[in-house]
């Protein structure tokens, strides 16, 4: 929790020295309980702008190829991030991320599974794991859009949407896996909406 505390506070100073950030939305985060953190993907920094100002912990799925450096790992564990194979069907971080949102936890997740180049957005498969996991822990999916091209000196925004409820486009979706897919790629067109590339 120091080394989280410690990395929000590096993050403030930083981002605030050499980046106009516009962060918009925050109280559409719960103060408790589960939820699905649903982002796009714009570069390496997108968790700490997400992050850096809210009062929670967000748990992060991130690629696995991050933790086999010991520091890398011991410092990504420290701000609540955990591995996930991005080229399987990866059970243990899937039950990872059930068990943080069954204990009321944030958890983090980019649907398009890797950085996103500007101008590509819709070329990108979106991957239904966010509404997966909303569904079967019972939780809201709290959209995110994300912009900035993150040079120094540039404007990054980040807006966090109204939760949305996987329930609301389907309600048979628990039943009905196939629909995972289907919403995902409507929650991600909210989120694209408000991306300005």
């Amino acid at each position: 929790m120091i080394i989280f505390k410690l990395a929000k506070i590096i993050c403030a100073i930083v981002f605030g020295l050499f980046y106009k950030v516009d962060i918009r939305g925050i109280e559409n985060v719960p103060r408790k309980g589960g939820a699905v953190i649903c982002a796009n993907h714009r570069g390496q920094l997108d968790m700490f702008f997400m992050g850096y100002k809210l009062k929670r912990m967000i748990h992060y799925m991130a690629k696995e190829e991050l933790f086999r450096h010991p520091v890398l790992r011991f410092l990504l564990t420290r701000v609540g991030a955990f591995p996930v194979n991005r080229h399987t069907a990866d059970l243990t971080s899937i039950r990872t991320a059930l068990r943080l949102l069954s204990e009321g936890e944030l958890v983090g997740v980019f649907p398009e599974g890797t950085r996103v180049k500007r101008g590509k957005i819709r070329n990108v498969k979106i991957k239904p794991g966010a509404v997966m996991l909303a569904v079967n822990a019972g939780v809201d999916i709290i959209p995110v859009s994300i912009s900035g091209s993150y040079k120094p000196f540039s404007k990054v925004s980040v807006i966090f949407h109204k939760p949305v409820d996987p329930r609301e486009y389907n309600q048979n979706v628990s039943e009905n896996s196939k629909e995972f897919q289907s919403i995902a790629e409507h929650i991600m067109d909210l989120i694209y909406s408000h991306v300005q590339e």
